[in-house]
């Protein structure tokens, strides 16, 4: 819930000023979902705040190198994982945030494309969905 300088997270300094998305359009972003102070401490709001990781169907995570938001999401990965959670944590290499959003064409796109479905192909043969 902290994506200013003070962050706990050192991809939101390292890459909250020169790439695609800010750490100030984050914020912003922020300000304009929230509907009080209370929702910053809201685990709905902030999931990293949650009490209970535990119980959580087995997750993809797949993060991009140059986006503020990488750390964030690694940590509730790790978090999902010390519950005992089945979780893959991908983070992509030389990506942007928003890179999903390119035609496939694209390297990282496709990179992805083939993660999704590894995991996919592994969730088959496990009988897990």
């Amino acid at each position: 819930n902290d994506h200013s300088d003070r962050s706990p997270f050192p991809s939101v300094r390292d890459n909250g000023t020169d790439y695609l998305l800010t750490s100030k359009r984050i914020q912003r972003v922020i300000e304009l979902y929230r509907s009080s102070d209370d929702d910053l401490t809201n685990p709905y709001f902030a999931p990293l705040l949650a009490s209970d990781f535990s119980r959580q169907p087995r997750t993809l995570l797949i993060t991009a190198e140059y986006c503020p938001l990488r750390d964030e999401g690694e940590a509730y990965g790790e978090k999902l994982r010390a519950a005992g959670n089945e979780v893959e944590v991908v983070r992509m290499a030389d990506a942007l945030h928003a890179y999903m959003m390119l035609p496939p064409r694209f390297e990282h796109v496709q990179q992805t494309y083939q993660v999704i479905n590894v995991f996919l192909q592994r969730s088959k043969l496990h009988g897990k969905t």
